[in-house]
This record gives structure tokens, C-alpha cells and sequence, in this order.
């Protein structure tokens, strides 16, 4: 349905009416990068009168035209009479430092500044994220796998970030910009595909359109059922989190007893919170996460190593969270490749391969200093963990075992680095250490027919 400026003008109002999306005596901190959407976002404040800051980052990752953009912004908030802040920053070469995306570090960087321009508790944050946008975040989580949290697309409010523009398309913005006459420039990386979410516009959506015309419409329905699904489960977990309180963390075995929909969300709150209380208001789990934490309640005992250092621990009787400085953190979880699991901030992969890839001796030879095993050498039973009291290990070619105090002070890895080394125990003996290889007896030979390879990513 084609929408005229005024139109359009009266959804925005009544968005910002039913979300609450500004308070008195509060500055609205408009993030402006200079294209369609938030110059449109920028002329409505202006035009009804908001108290506005204009907020433009440039990430440094376009040369001349960033600087086009900068410059265009500045002009048209002078010309305006409207108050703007310019932040400049070289995200490539932070999100090298970060090891982090581009996507992700231009992310941080920005919402970083805007929270910095946030000076009470009553400003808010806005965006110009629109119902497009939410689509295109909604086919990117599906297609990562994401639950319903991901599938409900983009809040319209979260905490002090508002999006006003959030229940129209990009055409209405067009259109609005064409009603009004606003000025607006065009990002060239908005045609690249070297982007993901690009090639979801560019690709993937006007496929879907051609199915069904109303797809804004129809995935806004679905996200708002999922978006309703989703509170009520998260209040049931919220809860059922309050009721398991124990001193210390939690009960076990009332969190383990919970519905699985109600424990998985109760099981994040727990680490979101925690996390929150430490100074780190926006952890998020991963799945492989949030299913080790509930295999290691369903068996009584386990860690999970979380994002920012954190752990979480489940003993016999607690469910606790603790920060990386946890010299007596215990960790363990059961092997059973292939499997993926984090650990220490790494992505840890397991995976098994047929030895006739590595017949050749050399291969063999170079086997035995990799992170690779003798499959058919480790105990079903055998378990991922990190170090206790007491344990030995003896490296392979060494049929000599030693201390992992006297390994570890021998290859001088600090004290306070030696609970974050990930190793394998089987029958009672350490049959792999990170860092030194398997034990003896139990690397690659050959006459090993399978392969356990394990791999570590950031």
C-alpha cells in the first residue's frame, strides 16, 4: 500500500505515542550517517519541535566519500540550526586490535558515542531503523539458526535506543524524503555483497517478495507473535530463576527440572544478569552455550566457559557464575566427537577424520606434534576439563609422566593462565594437554585407522 508524506508523518507520531519513545526534559540523540532513513528520522524531530543532538560517526572506512558524508551532515545541521557531534574513528585497524568483524566493531564504536551524548537518564537514543531492516535481520538469524529471540526482528525500544521508523519500509521513507524534499546521500557499500546483510537485500528479499508481495507485512505478524511468545517465556523464567536462589547462585536441580523452553532462557538470564552486575550490560550466549549448560545440568556437574571470561559451574548442589579470576574454577565437559564447545574464549572443534588422508609418513610425523589423537585409543567415557591438584601428564616419545605444576613452570606459562589450559582425561590419565599434544600411546601412529583433530578459533 503506497503511503503519502503525511501518512507516513502520523505512523511515526503514533510509534513514538505507543513506545514511549521520548520523556520530557530528555535530548533525543539522533544517530544521522547522512542516508535516506536517518535524514528523514532527523527532518521529523526537527520539524516537531524535539530537543536533538545529531550524531554522525565516520568509520574511516570509505576515504572520500566518509568525509562526502561528514560534511554533508555538518552542513545540513547548520544550515538547520540543529546541534551536531562528529565522531571519527579507523574501525578496520580497531576491529584488527578487537578481533572482532567490521560490522561488529563499526557497531560498538557507534553506540558507544551516541551513549556518550547521553547526559540524563531521560535522553534517548534513536535510530533509524526501519521495518526493511527488521526483515533483513530476521533472514540473517534464521539463517544463523537463531530461536525465537532472533526471529522477532528488531525491538522497536531497548533500554534508551527508540526506532521511530520501525513499522515502515524504506519505500515510505523514500517517499517521505521526496514529499519534504529532503536531501539524502547514497552509500556505495550498500551495493557491495561482500556484506551478508547486502546480499539479503540485494538477492534474498526480492526473491521472497515475489512470493509474496506483503512481505514487510507478513514478517512484522510473525515477529510480533514470536516477540509475544518470547515475553512470556522469559517471564516464566525470570521466575523460575527467583524461585531456584540459593546464597551463592542456584539450585541445580530445580533449574534442571524446569520445562526446556522456560530452563534455556532461565539458564541466559542467570549469565546475563551476572555478566550486568560486573559491568557487561550486553552478553550474549551462543546455542552451543546455552546446550552445554544444559547437558551439565542434566548430569549434576560441568562448566561453560561465556563470552568476556565469565563461567559458569554447576556443582551437586550450586549453579554459580564467576569472573575470569576464579583461581579454583573447575571445568569439564564430556567428550563425544564430533562436537563444538567453547572454552577460555575459544571456539573449540572436534572432529574425527578417516588416517588414509595421512598414510604418507611425513603426514604421520607431523601428526604427532598437532592437536590430533589416536580415535580409536580414548575411552568412551573420556572428559574435557580443565587442571586439578595432582595431575600428571606424560608426553608422547616420553614414557615419563610429570606434574602439570612442573610442565607448566618448565614452559613458563603464568600461574594465573594455567586454569585456562583445556585438556583430556580418560580412565583416570591425561591423554591430551593443549599446548603439548597427546600422551603417550595415545597420538597418531601408523596404525591409527581415525583421526580426533582438535581445533581452536577465536
Amino acid at each position: 500500500m503506497r503511503r503519502d508524506g503525511l501518512q507516513i508523518e502520523n505512523i511515526i507520531k503514533e510509534t513514538i505515542r505507543q513506545c514511549s519513545m521520548y520523556e520530557p526534559g530528555g535530548t533525543i540523540i539522533v544517530g544521522c550517517s547522512g542516508g535516506a532513513d536517518s535524514m528523514a528520522l532527523l527532518h521529523f524531530f526537527v520539524k516537531h519541535g524535539y530537543p536533538v543532538i545529531a550524531a554522525h560517526v565516520n568509520h574511516g572506512l570509505r576515504g572520500e566519500e566518509a568525509l562526502r558524508d561528514e560534511n554533508f551532515v555538518r552542513n545540513f545541521c547548520h544550515e538547520n540550526q540543529v546541534p551536531v557531534r562528529v565522531h571519527q574513528e579507523d574501525v578496520a585497524q580497531l576491529a584488527k586490535q578487537r578481533r572482532q568483524s567490521v560490522e561488529e566493531c563499526g557497531r560498538a564504536v557507534r553506540y558507544d558515542f551516541f551513549r556518550s551524548l547521553c547526559c540524563v537518564p531521560q535522553d534517548k537514543i534513536a535510530t533509524a531503523h526501519t521495518l526493511s531492516d527488521s526483515v533483513e535481520t530476521v533472514l540473517f538469524h534464521l539463517a544463523k539458526g537463531s530461536g525465537s529471540r532472533g526471529l522477532s526482528g528488531i525491538p522497536a525500544v531497548r533500554g534508551c535506543v527508540v526506532r521511530p521508523l520501525i513499522r515502515l519500509s524504506r519505500s515510505d521513507i523514500e517517499e517521505y524524503c521526496r514529499f519534504y524534499q529532503i536531501p539524502y546521500l547514497h552509500d556505495s557499500t550498500n551495493f557491495s555483497r561482500d556484506y551478508a546483510r547486502n546480499r539479503i537485500r540485494l538477492d534474498v528479499v526480492p526473491v521472497l517478495r515475489g512470493i509474496n508481495p506483503l512481505l514487510e507485512t507478513a514478517v512484522q505478524r510473525m515477529s510480533q507473535q514470536l516477540e509475544e511468545d518470547e515475553a512470556y517465556l522469559t517471564a516464566q523464567a525470570q521466575e523460575a530463576l527467583a524461585h531456584a536462589q540459593v546464597p551463592g547462585g542456584y539450585d541445580p536441580c530445580q533449574l534442571a527440572s524446569l520445562p526446556r523452553p522456560i530452563q534455556t532462557r532461565a539458564i541466559r538470564l542467570a549469565a546475563v544478569q551476572y555478566a550486568a552486575q560486573c559491568g557487561y550490560p550486553s552478553l550474549r550466549l551462543s546455542y552451543t552455550q546455552i546446550e552445554q549448560a544444559v547437558h551439565a545440568l542434566d548430569i549434576g556437574m560441568g562448566g561453560v566457559a561465556l563470552p568476556h571470561g565469565f563461567y559458569l559451574r554447576v556443582e551437586r548442589t550450586l549453579l554459580s557464575l564467576q569472573g575470569s579470576d576464579s583461581v579454583d574454577f573447575l571445568w569439564d565437559l564430556p567428550y563425544h566427537p564430533p562436537q563444538i564447545f567453547t572454552f577460555n574464549q575459544h571456539m573449540v572443534t572436534i572432529s574425527v577424520e578417516n588416517c588414509a588422508n595421512f598414510k604418507n609418513p611425513n603426514n604421520i610425523h607431523k601428526l604427532l606434534f598437532q592437536n590430533s589423537l589416536d580415535y580409536d585409543t580414548i575411552a568412551s567415557n573420556a572428559t574435557w576439563r580443565s587442571r586439578r591438584p595432582g595431575d600428571r601428564f606424560a608426553p608422547t616419545g616420553r614414557n615419563l609422566s610429570k606434574s602439570l605444576k612442573k610442565l607448566f613452570n618448565e614452559a613458563k606459562i603464568p600461574p594465573s593462565k594455567r586454569d585456562q589450559v583445556l585438556l583430556l582425561e580418560a580412565g583416570g590419565e591425561i591423554v591430551w594437554l593443549e599446548g603439548f599434544g597427546p600422551a603417550h600411546g595415545y597420538g597418531v601412529t601408523e596404525k591409527t585407522a581415525r583421526v580426533v583433530r582438535i581445533s581452536f578459533e577465536e
